[in-house]
């Protein structure tokens, strides 16, 4: 941190070292400080780098749709074109629940296929689940068919991917295709070490599509609850409140037990998935 304030004191200091240096401090889990820091390298120097950041703080730390609505309106074009920035945005109008939103900003996305730390996978996986949102369930077939076409060419020369298989899982389920997803989902668990609580933590979006319920209350029960989490968190208690892909455990009595303990001062930094529930996205 005292290298990021350095860079930016000395003369011609760049203020993206603020926006780095937020970015650090959120991985720390000092999320007040991170805020200050993006807060101030907006104020010095307005720019794409310096909002998607701060629009990411406001989805997964602080969950402030109205917020992030706002800012958004601020990305430059350039960067709402880009495969973060139409992320970002998607999530922010699905999460707010307004799908013809999302749909409209993930027409601006560079390729069909996005890839990048927050989100790789289809375009058109993403579609499905907003045109599921707006009781398209048809259009959202039809995106989710076009999805698996195009796991499908990415896991003909890598097989044993699995995070391509976890995300075809997922899909499946979101199609209805429940008995062929769960073959899918245990030749991906069979690839991974579930003993890591991040890892558990993707197979249980999968899991939640598929509706078992219990058994991803119990999941984020332990995650939210283990030690290991404090190295950095893929999902947040701020983010369970708002995110569709929990709506169906909202009346789960674990599940609102576990949303009205504290976010404790942890990182929300996401790692990376291509499950893209969109959470953990």
């Amino acid at each position: 941190m005292v290298y990021y304030r350095r860079a930016h004191s000395l003369p011609g200091g760049d203020p993206l070292s603020l926006v780095s240096g937020a970015h650090t401090l959120s991985l720390m889990g000092r999320q007040g400080e991170a805020d200050t820091m993006i807060d101030q390298a907006i104020a010095l120097e307005p720019n794409g780098v310096a909002y998607l950041r701060k629009l990411f703080f406001l989805l997964r730390a602080h969950a402030d749709l109205p917020a992030a609505r706002a800012l958004l309106d601020k990305v430059p074009m350039a960067y709402r074109r880009d495969d973060r920035g139409a992320y970002f945005a998607f999530l922010t109008w699905y999460w707010s629940h307004e799908p013809e939103r999302a749909l409209e900003a993930l027409s601006l996305a560079p390729r069909n296929y996005l890839e990048d730390w927050y989100f790789t996978g289809p375009v058109s996986y993403l579609k499905g689940l907003a045109h599921r949102q707006a009781g398209r369930a048809d259009a959202a077939q039809i995106e989710w068919k076009t999805a698996l076409q195009l796991l499908e060419t990415r896991l003909a020369p890598h097989p044993n991917d699995a995070s391509l298989l976890l995300q075809k899982a997922a899909i499946l389920a979101y199609s209805g295709n429940n008995n062929v997803a769960e073959t899918t989902l245990a030749e991906a668990e069979q690839l991974l070490d579930l003993s890591e609580p991040v890892l558990k933590l993707r197979v249980a979006t999968v899991e939640l599509a598929l509706g078992h319920t219990e058994q991803v209350v119990s999941v984020l029960t332990d995650y939210f609850h283990s030690k290991l989490r404090q190295r950095f968190s893929p999902l947040t208690r701020a983010q369970l409140r708002v995110d569709p892909e929990f709506d169906s455990l909202r009346s789960e009595p674990r599940f609102i037990a576990l949303l009205s303990d504290p976010e404790p001062n942890r990182a929300p930094e996401l790692a990376q998935s291509s499950t893209a529930s969109p959470s953990p996205r």
